[in-house]
């Protein structure tokens, strides 16, 4: 009778039974859907980071047609892929020789904001660079973007601007700057900067490869003035530092018309020393006659003097020239003989001749002339005629300097010897289609 009772108490009825299987069955429907979901992976934070960057940009690319105007002080920006934000800050102003330039970006809810900075100011002078940022990872919406500057004040307008990412996805927004670095061309006192220089030569005695032709017992500037903005650009060619400078820094002066340039090195921490291309702008320079004088810290008692006169005053031409400086001793030098120093030569003279070709002319106008070669008693060996028609002539000039400077240091280097007789410029006209030596210009 209890087992009886037993079995009666515990054995589920129908409808029990038919709950216990329903029961089961979303038990076993929600198991096998916990098993096979995928949670989503979450969203990755917005993060962003400086690029890149130019050098200091030189006077002729900041008043370059459809450059941003060197008052200006810009940031761009494009946004691409959904969720990449490509910023550019330009004119963005540093130390001439900086060290690192770096930022720190913070992005809070929408608004981001760039720190710039910079390592080591070296330079006693400020100039403009453009920077590169990329932000990841940034969702479509509105930001407010906002750059700390380290060379605006509390006076300056801050570089800010509100966009619409889905709206407008790409865009620019600028404020005007009229302190220095951004005064170019204002009609200040002239100043200058070294904006770049080059690393150690690729060899103890060989002349840079971005200026070749110059030898390497010859120290020489290569400099050219721009009228539009006043700037005298300079490369110094050969220049002589330690193999590990440190910083490289110049302190320029301009009184009267006299103009200075001190070269100067931090530290010189090896036992060695190379040639290096410094290249230099003097900003509001008034078009006159300038004595310009090097004072570098390896010339030895007794060496000449790196100083010559540039007339900046011919409105008609480019004013532009070369001038060196003969350096027999370490680390200037040449390891080449005659023979290769003259076949150098030749194959230069060449060049020349190519480029200029037969020179064809419609008018007198466009038939010049132009001095090849240093006479060791003074003057050129020759004048070439070409036309201006369908050259390069500022490429011509250039060769005809580089092979000048050569053929110096060649008569220096072996004790040429010459007559020391004049040699007059030629009177040049287009005849029958050709520019032609129509006589001499008298003295």
């Amino acid at each position: 009778m209890f087992r009886r009772i037993l079995e009666t108490r515990y054995a589920p009825p129908a409808a029990a039974a038919v709950v216990f299987a329903a029961i089961s069955l979303l038990i076993v429907v929600y198991g096998c859907d916990r098993d096979t979901s995928v949670e989503p992976e979450p969203r990755l934070k917005p993060a962003g980071a400086l690029v890149s960057r130019t050098d200091c940009k030189e006077s002729k690319y900041l008043a370059a047609p459809g450059a941003t105007a060197a008052g200006q002080d810009c940031l761009e920006y494009e946004f691409v892929g959904g969720d990449t934000l490509l910023l550019t800050h330009v004119n963005a102003a540093f130390n001439c020789c900086p060290g690192e330039i770096a930022a720190d970006i913070r992005i809070q809810n929408d608004t981001i904001t760039i720190v710039e900075r910079e390592s080591a100011p070296a330079c006693h002078c400020l100039c403009l660079y453009d920077l590169e940022y990329r932000i990841e990872d940034l969702p479509a919406g509105t930001y407010t973007i906002q750059f700390v500057e380290p060379y605006t004040t509390e006076a300056d307008k801050p570089l800010r601007a509100t966009i619409d990412l889905s709206i407008s996805p790409s865009g620019e927004s600028c404020v005007e700057r009229a302190a220095y670095p951004w005064n170019l061309g204002s009609g200040t006192e002239p100043y200058g900067i070294l904006i770049s220089h080059s690393g150690c030569g690729s060899g103890e005695n060989t002349a840079l490869m971005e200026k070749p032709g110059v030898p390497g017992d010859m120290s020489c500037v290569d400099w050219t003035y721009w009228a539009l903005g006043n700037v005298l650009v300079l490369d110094h060619i050969n220049a002589a530092f330690n193999c590990c400078p440190g910083a490289i820094t110049v302190d320029i002066s301009v009184q009267n018309d006299t103009i200075t340039i001190v070269e100067r090195e931090e530290q010189s921490m090896c036992d060695c020393n190379c040639l290096y291309t410094l290249h230099f702008e003097i900003r509001n320079l008034e078009p006159r006659s300038y004595t310009i004088r090097f004072v570098e810290p390896y010339v030895q008692p007794g060496d000449e003097r790196l100083e010559f006169t540039a007339d900046l005053a011919n409105p008609a031409d480019l004013p532009r020239g070369i001038a060196c400086a003969y350096r027999p001793h370490y680390p200037w030098g040449s390891r080449s003989t005659i023979e290769e120093d003259r076949a150098e030569l030749d194959a230069m003279r060449e060049e020349i001749l190519a480029l200029i070709g037969a020179p064809s002319c419609s008018g007198n106008g466009e038939c010049r002339y132009i001095g090849l070669g240093a006479k060791p008693c003074g003057g050129v060996w020759e004048y070439l005629i070409y036309s201006t028609a369908g050259i390069d002539t500022a490429h011509l000039e250039h060769l005809v300097r580089r092979y000048n400077a050569f053929n110096d240091g060649f008569n220096r280097r072996y004790n040429i010897s010459s007559d020391c007789m004049f040699v007059l410029p030629p009177r040049v006209g287009c005849i029958g289609g050709t520019c032609a030596v129509l006589g001499v210009v008298p003295r």
